[in-house]
């Protein structure tokens, strides 16, 4: 489990959505599915202290034995499925869906497990928790916005947002992006008009406390693109 909206609640909902995920990416394993769950954020582990990603952790003696891992997120998932009951094959596929569930595009070569994960790990974002997320991991490192140019959105990768704002958009942006995550929301629409209702508070909150005009609504039509029509205010 990893910390700040990677924690134990994220990868229950994760897990309990199944059947969710199951309805639009169907052909994966159950317990694939539930293992690859719990180690898709253990790089992120306050537990582990992120030995998989700090350089020459190395092996300390005395010390539990999550710190003989090795710095690869790969090796380290693949160390913590030596024991259990999955074949070679399917521990390649958990390990494989853990390791990349983050990336922004499925590929043809993704297994469906690794589909399903990623479909899950996104929907997951869109709504009250997910507006809640991006604070809990980033929020000790960005500011909500900047004061002196808080709206429009210029990068949404991970490693390069620079405002807590900017996280919304990068959610917003996988509506427009996955279609699995539209068939998502045209079953529990609710979600995605809650997490608009959040970001455009936002927008007004800003707008307000610096006297300048909102311009959120600007910035949620170039995340959703063709599909702004759907959701625009009434």
């Amino acid at each position: 489990m990893g910390c700040g909206g990677h924690d134990v609640t994220h990868v229950l909902r994760i897990v309990n959505m199944e059947p969710q995920i199951r309805e639009v990416v169907p052909g994966f394993d159950h317990y694939e599915y539930r293992a690859a769950a719990w180690f898709h954020n253990a790089d992120r582990s306050p537990d582990f202290m992120n030995p998989v990603q700090v350089p020459k952790v190395g092996e300390r003696m005395g010390e539990p034995e999550h710190w003989r891992f090795s710095q690869s997120f790969e090796v380290a998932v693949r160390k913590l499925l030596e024991e259990s009951p999955f074949d070679c094959d399917a521990r390649d596929r958990i390990v494989d869906a853990a390791v990349h569930h983050g990336k922004k595009h499925d590929s043809l070569t993704d297994s469906v497990l690794l589909q399903a994960l990623r479909l899950a790990d996104k929907w997951d974002r869109l709504g009250v928790m997910g507006t809640n997320a991006g604070g809990a991991f980033y929020g000790a490192y960005l500011l909500p916005y900047n004061p002196e140019s808080p709206f429009g959105v210029s990068s949404t990768a991970e490693g390069g947002m620079s405002t807590l704002y900017h996280n919304f958009f990068r959610i917003l942006e996988w509506y427009a992006m996955s279609e699995g995550i539209r068939i998502l929301v045209e079953r529990h629409p609710e979600r995605m008009r809650i997490f608009l209702a959040v970001v455009r508070a936002w927008g007004e909150e800003i707008a307000s406390g610096h006297g300048i005009q909102n311009e959120v609504e600007q910035d949620i039509r170039n995340a959703l693109g063709l599909h702004y029509d759907a959701w625009k205010p009434s």
